[in-house]
């Protein structure tokens, strides 16, 4: 019986141009039309900063895997690769499933819209049905677990309040 893997991420690298919003604008463009190898040797190693390089492992259903590193080791940009919210410089990465991104926790909320409307608004942008929604909802404010205060714009938030909302929402 094989192992089914759920992430599989194989070469994965990850660079960006130092030379500013001119070169990496040029690169993106060269991207789509010629293969990595010869895009890479267009640039000098001195203009790339590496923030992955060759990273390899795969997760089989059920598994958890950490990712611990210090500040600016590339957990974030792997993170963000994976959830397709980035793409990769080089290498692959293949998902079955659905996945979430919760990098940015709240990053889609609306500060003058009250906690109710955020949550109504983010489960939408997340593809629950309309016939699920009310009871995603109502799951979502109960394990928030802010009280009266989903009712008020979430400006008044204090900053665990939204954390809890925004990871509610995500769970």
């Amino acid at each position: 019986m094989s192992e089914e893997f759920i992430i599989d991420v194989k070469n994965l690298t990850k660079f960006f141009i130092k030379d500013g919003v001119k070169v990496g604008i040029f690169l993106a463009i060269l991207r789509s039309a010629i293969p990595a190898f010869y895009r890479n040797k267009l640039f000098a190693k001195k203009n790339k900063c590496y923030a992955l390089r060759n990273v390899n492992f795969k997760a089989a259903t059920g598994e958890a895997i950490g990712v611990v590193g210090v500040n600016g080791s590339g957990k974030s940009t792997l993170m963000q690769i994976i959830a397709g919210t980035m793409q990769p410089s080089d290498g692959r990465v293949n998902v079955t499933g659905r996945i979430s991104a919760i990098l940015e926790l709240g990053s889609a909320f609306s500060p003058d819209f009250t906690g109710i409307e955020n949550v109504r608004l983010n489960l939408t942008l997340l593809g629950i049905k309309s016939s699920d929604l009310e009871y995603k909802m109502k799951e979502a404010i109960e394990f928030a677990d802010i009280g009266n205060f989903i009712d008020s714009p979430i400006k008044v938030y204090s900053s665990g309040m939204l954390m809890r909302l925004a990871f509610a929402v995500q769970v």
